[in-house]
């Protein structure tokens, strides 16, 4: 008899001699370091979307199965709020939410699936009962993060589709229904503005009407005209609905997961039918508030334009104002803010966002999606950082990400296996590198241990412990006027701020989740020969070895610099006019 392991709750572990612990493909438990006797099958070759095939094909299904469940929520939220919006303004407030709900559960799905393949019989998973209204979100950061990121929710999500399924066998911990706990919550994470700065932005006063701007990456450093145009706004707070309470409509919800008879396959039924448990109260429970507390700000009421970089991801009062402006006539128009857009081969947030948007200004890459306006790196402008001689050492950022698999986005790694490989590749990455080099260098990292444990940062600390590391929320670009080179380990936005201002840099991408698109590849070839991409740890390391005192005059070389001028003219582009871009926004 096997035991299925689903939860890191020390009552789901079995302690018999008769009973084989299995670990589920793709997630982590504490107890994979502990001295239990347990089957690990958390390996790649036991985890579906291993098979890059098969992830190509499930994301067009996913593709599918999103709209045809935005035609059916959109319809049920008129009717529950008595609008008459067209789908446009209800997918601006949930696309976010809803890709993410329909891959997270189709993920588990299938991981289920698998389990069921190689565990016909034989096999039981403990489970507990929760109080599931508890699991319901405020807000789409709220389901993203403290519940999409608790080990409560995946435990219940899969035992949730194990039942449904009726292939593998149950058992009840317990009676009485637990609430589920939180590992953290996510509204911690942000600083609240201070009474005095609202105060202030409350009496500003707006120079342009016609224009709303907000949170487009420009810094201190931004020239003054080009910063005026955009910045001289009010801005909408992230916090500004995190006072609403939790009451629940336990009606309306049966509404939005009723089945219809267009939802065919069993992973389309199973998904409408657990919406009600996963549905933001911030869109049926608390919308009209939330549309109350927008008017009251002192916002522009007919806005030609709407601009923002990341705002319409991860701000919801904003995304309440977005939409209403949208639907009345307003553009929106969005500003790369960095990230794998136009390389990566699977990067589905790009796709959505460039059908909402109604131009996007990349930061140089072309599209076939005439949508796609090729611009330059606005969050660079009037930044420069010079090295001198006595820089030294290396820059090595690193991140650490959530244990459960995450939204899909190639450039880092979204399971554990694929963090694992990460944590490899930096391992034999510094140790090979010369022990001057060493002592020299440091580990950067951003403090998230409210969201992510530290694995990546304590397994790395555990095994360099003579090692420098810092955190800083800084960009790492800003360090490079004291560390002589930057090492890059994913395909994001670090690289590319660096590359932009000329910096030295290296990359080292595992294959494994650094996909390119095949429109892509040639100009990643070129850094390749340049030696400034590496897809192996160990010759990273020895070509640093060869080259540590002479990396400026590498940098500098014909070779290097026009491989790197032909990449960031596509990817990370700079621009000694910036004044153009405004006279689009002018037109």
């Amino acid at each position: 008899m096997k035991n299925l392991i689903t939860s890191k709750r020390q009552e789901v572990y079995s302690n018999s001699s008769k009973q084989e612990n299995v670990v589920i493909p793709g997630f982590f438990y504490d107890f994979l370091k502990s001295k239990k006797k347990f089957k690990n099958i958390n390996n790649e070759k036991n985890y579906h979307w291993s098979n890059k095939n098969k992830l190509k094909k499930d994301l067009k299904k996913i593709l599918i199965i999103y709209n045809k469940l935005l035609d059916n929520l959109y319809r049920k939220l008129n009717l529950i709020h008595g609008k008459n919006f067209p789908k446009k303004y209800w997918e601006a407030l949930i696309w976010v939410w809803l890709y993410r709900y329909i891959t997270y559960y189709y993920d588990r799905w299938e991981i289920v699936n698998s389990l069921n393949r190689k565990y016909k019989t034989n096999t039981i998973c403990k489970k507990f009962k929760f109080q599931e209204k508890y699991f319901i979100p405020k807000d789409t950061e709220d389901w993203c993060s403290t519940n999409v990121m608790s080990d409560d929710w995946n435990h219940w999500v899969l035992i949730k589709i194990i039942d449904h399924q009726n292939k593998l066998k149950t058992s009840l911990i317990n009676k009485i229904k637990k609430k589920p706990r939180k590992d953290f919550d996510y509204r911690d994470l942000y600083e609240k503005e201070n009474l005095l700065k609202r105060t202030l932005k409350s009496i500003f006063l707006l120079k342009n009407t016609n224009l709303f701007s907000q949170n487009i990456g420009l810094t201190k450093n931004t020239p003054k005209k080009f910063s005026l145009f955009f910045q001289n706004f009010l801005t909408i707070n992230k916090d500004l609905f995190w006072k609403f309470g939790h009451n629940i409509w336990e009606n309306e919800r049966n509404l939005i997961s009723k089945k219809k008879s267009d939802f065919n396959s069993k992973f389309e039924k199973f998904l409408i039918s657990q919406i009600k448990f996963n549905f933001p109260t911030i869109f049926l429970e608390n919308y009209k508030k939330g549309v109350h507390e927008i008017k009251k700000q002192k916002l522009p009421v007919n806005p030609k334009i709407i601009v923002t970089s990341v705002d319409d991801i991860s701000n919801e009062p904003f995304k309440f104002y977005m939409a209403e402006k949208i639907t009345s006539g307003s553009k929106l128009f969005l500003i790369q803010h960095g990230g794998s857009y136009g390389t990566s081969e699977n990067f589905p947030i790009e796709k959505l966002q460039l059908k909402i948007a109604d131009k996007y200004f990349s930061w140089g890459w072309k599209d076939q999606n005439k949508k796609v306006v090729p611009n330059f790196c606005l969050k660079n402008l009037g930044i420069q950082i010079k090295q001198n001689k006595q820089t030294k050492g290396l820059l090595i950022p690193i991140l650490d990400l959530s244990l459960y698999p995450s939204q899909i986005s190639d450039g880092r790694p979204r399971c554990i296996y694929e963090i694992n490989n990460y944590i490899k590749t930096l391992k034999i990455f510094f140790s090979n590198l010369k022990e001057n080099i060493k002592s020299e260098s440091a580990f950067k990292y951003l403090d998230v241990y409210k969201v992510y444990p530290n694995y990546v940062l304590n397994t790395l600390k555990s095994s360099f412990r003579t090692a420098s590391f810092f955190s800083s929320h800084k960009r790492g670009c800003f360090f490079l006027n004291k560390y002589k080179l930057n090492v890059e380990t994913f395909n994001s936005t670090g690289y590319l701020e660096s590359f932009n201002l000329n910096l030295p840099t290296i990359l080292i991408f595992d294959k494994s989740y650094c996909r390119i698109r095949k429109n892509s590849v040639k100009y990643f070839r070129l850094l390749e020969k340049a030696r400034i991409l590496f897809y192996d740890p160990f010759e990273a390391a020895k070509f640093i070895n060869s080259n540590y005192s002479n990396i400026s005059e590498w940098w500098n070389s014909k070779k290097v610099q026009r491989a790197l001028n032909i990449f960031v003219n596509e990817f990370a582009k700079s621009t000694k006019n910036p004044n153009r871009f405004l006279k689009k926004f002018k037109n």
